[in-house]
């Protein structure tokens, strides 16, 4: 168990800054307000709340110095466009709360004690890290039960819990967690422009071993209107989280997180990371090799789901060939290079054979560009 130093802090008169709520901005207008107003309903008293604008191009930052004006508890940081988690670490330097939360700049809790409920859980379990359940919404559904992988969004009951037992890697938003043991372990968010919340908050837990659980609601995640563009560089972060939490994984043989873990890739960012290679993606055939190496390492026992083993294998191989396929399609375009490649009715690349009748109907097509 952590060992819980208390510190005191300052905010104007306020003897003992307890929480901090940290929440990153970016362009995010449309429900900034309604954050910002659920936050300073919380009961809890010394409360700061932290909004770093994170580069927003529209009437975000006006808004936030509003409420800054306002409200004695609002601290507003701004800095260039660099993502959230960069923003979320910033916040949590600038923080003086006992313990810190993080929230979205759309999403809310689900009534005004959830911050004094966690808060007095943490001090009566003497822990360095406190949280709830889970539950997503938006103008027409709610959503607070889970199945399957995604069944650690809730708890069913009140207890002390070992990490090693849970094994789960979303909802980071629905815990506490003391600063100072943050600080000393020297636990950050990893500058990735996506997935970067999971390896933190796998991190944490690690580094704490345990966690107090309560089976009340304590985060609402508004959906619907999160739509993703993804950038090249969005994919290789994502892809990136994505090994870090298999890493942890088998550096620290959690079996249940790795298996979770590679049904992610397998199943819910397999047709994101599959575009990526067919498109051109230049570290995604490096990150593939860093997948493959990972599966070559796993070595802990009892592991016996064969046919998830084989699929993801599968799926290392044809995203491999894929990012081959891209290469080819590049060079195509290049008589020269296309020259030294040919061999009889074939282009060998890689170890490969294409066919050039049908790489040629494709180019006819414009399906290779």
């Amino acid at each position: 168990m952590y060992e819980k130093i208390r510190e005191v802090f300052h905010l104007g008169s306020a003897a003992l800054v307890k929480v901090s709520v940290i929440i990153p901005v970016y362009n995010g207008q449309a429900y900034l307000a309604d954050t910002l107003d659920n936050v300073l309903k919380q009961t809890i008293d010394s409360l700061e709340i932290i909004c770093i604008d994170d580069g927003s191009t529209d009437a975000s930052l006006e808004q936030l110095r509003q409420y800054e004006k306002k409200y004695k508890q609002v601290r507003v940081i701004v800095q260039k466009n660099q993502g959230s988690g960069v923003a979320r670490n910033r916040g949590l330097k600038e923080a003086r709360g006992e313990f810190v939360a993080f929230m979205d700049a759309d999403d809310c809790y689900p009534n005004s004690g959830v911050l004094n409920l966690l808060y007095q859980k943490a001090l009566e379990a003497n822990v360095a890290i406190v949280g709830g359940s889970f539950s997503e919404f938006s103008a027409s559904h709610k959503r607070e039960k889970y199945a399957g992988i995604l069944s650690g969004y809730t708890f069913q009951t009140e207890e002390l819990m070992d990490y090693k037992n849970y094994q789960f890697d979303y909802g980071y938003h629905r815990f506490l967690y003391n600063r100072k043991f943050l600080l000393d372990n020297q636990i950050q968010f990893p500058a990735y422009r996506r997935f970067q919340d999971p390896p933190f908050f796998v991190t944490a837990m690690i580094a704490a071993g345990q966690f107090y659980a309560v089976p009340d609601i304590t985060y609402c995640y508004r959906v619907a209107h999160k739509k993703i563009a993804w950038t090249e560089q969005q994919v290789k972060d994502l892809f990136t989280g994505l090994l870090h939490d298999l890493q942890l994984a088998v550096d620290n043989q959690l079996e249940k997180l790795y298996w979770i873990t590679l049904i992610r890739i397998q199943g819910e960012f397999r047709e994101i990371i599959y575009s990526a290679c067919y498109q051109g993606n230049g570290q995604m055939e490096v990150l593939l090799q860093r997948l493959k190496l990972l599966l070559e390492q796993q070595q802990l026992s009892g592991w016996k789901n064969f046919c998830l083993y084989t699929d993801i294998k599968w799926f290392v191989r044809c995203g491999l060939r894929d990012c081959e396929k891209r290469t080819v399609r590049k060079n195509i375009s290049k008589y020269k290079k296309v020259k030294r490649l040919i061999n009889g009715n074939y282009i060998v690349m890689n170890g490969w054979r294409y066919p050039i009748e049908k790489l040629t109907e494709k180019m006819k097509s414009r399906e290779i560009q």
